[in-house]
């Protein structure tokens, strides 16, 4: 089984720069309320998930049951970055919100919704070990009503 030996969170939510250089496969993490336990658990969430980049959107890790314009602004406030060391291989992973635009007009299944805009259109990009991931989900766009 392939764990994580290090770990890095370079930008995510309050954390920036916490670096873990020697993790076990059992580790204890405690401290006060509020000091960023949880948001270290869900970096290392979505580094070990670093191929599903749908992940950015769980509702969980963006604490709201609201519709999530910009997963990135939300969890890093620009850039998302995270590194570790996985089975002897060090990994980075990054990801950025391109806006794309404010209006963007939806395919129309009637003729009445052919100048339906929506609210905003962007793409999350995702960069493993410093390339833009291409796979089955290069880019993913989000787009809200």
């Amino acid at each position: 089984m392939v764990y994580l030996s290090s770990f890095e969170a370079v930008h995510y939510r309050g954390i920036d720069g916490l670096s873990l250089p020697h993790l076990s496969r059992a580790n204890l993490i405690t401290g006060v309320n509020g000091v960023g336990k949880t948001a270290l658990i869900e970096a290392i969430w979505l580094f070990t998930g670093r191929y599903n980049p749908t992940l950015l959107w769980n509702t969980n890790v963006q604490r709201t049951s609201n519709g999530v314009l910009d997963p990135i602004v939300r969890l890093s406030g620009s850039v998302l970055e995270l590194r570790g060391t996985e089975g002897g291989s060090k990994h980075e992973w990054k990801a950025t919100f391109e806006h794309v635009s404010d209006t963007v007009q939806v395919a129309a299944k009637t003729p009445a919704q052919v100048s339906t805009p929506l609210a905003v259109a962007g793409r999350v990009n995702t960069y493993l070990d410093g390339k833009l991931a291409e796979g089955k989900i290069p880019g993913m766009y989000a787009t809200t009503l």
